[in-house]
């Protein structure tokens, strides 16, 4: 099953229920909600994504995005996550420590175009925009390096 693009580019869409989608055989999520820039909320807790192989710009260019639910985000199936959150400036805090990203192939600019924010994939931990609201959580295997007006700061890896 094929959700490439589905709401892709809807830049009147505000609001979305998606809570009685059955996503238990898709496979391509590609460009899903990719400009959908009037979105503010999204919330895709009760997603089965444990088929999907495509996540390739799912949220790229969300400018207005401030809340998403990926708590159970099933990734272990996925290959391309590339652009996924590219451009969602308003994201504050993002918890991806769920995400099982041992097939993933490219995950090129995952994170680029946030506003003051520039992260790079480079090992695993937790990582920690400088100001206290803006968070970020990712799974063990790497954590982002960020870089906000020249200043570096880099992340405390769990103790485990």
């Amino acid at each position: 099953t094929d959700m490439h693009s589905m709401f892709y580019d809807c830049h009147k869409l505000c609001t979305l229920d998606l809570s009685n989608f059955d996503t238990s055989m898709v496979t391509d999520m590609r460009n899903m909600f990719c400009e959908c820039s009037r979105l503010k909320t999204i919330d895709l807790s009760r997603f089965n994504t444990s088929k999907v192989t495509d996540m390739n710009e799912m949220f790229s260019l969300c400018k207005n995005l401030q809340t998403l639910d990926l708590s159970n985000f099933n990734t272990s199936n996925v290959t391309t996550m590339e652009c996924m959150f590219h451009g969602c400036k308003r994201l504050r805090t993002l918890d991806l420590s769920s995400f099982d990203t041992s097939n993933v192939k490219d995950m090129d600019k995952m994170f680029t175009y946030w506003r003051g924010l520039l992260c790079y994939l480079v090992s695993h931990g937790y990582a920690k925009h400088l100001r206290e609201r803006d968070t970020l959580k990712v799974p063990r295997f790497f954590y982002v390096r960020m870089s906000v007006i020249g200043t570096m700061e880099y992340a405390e890896k769990p103790n485990k």
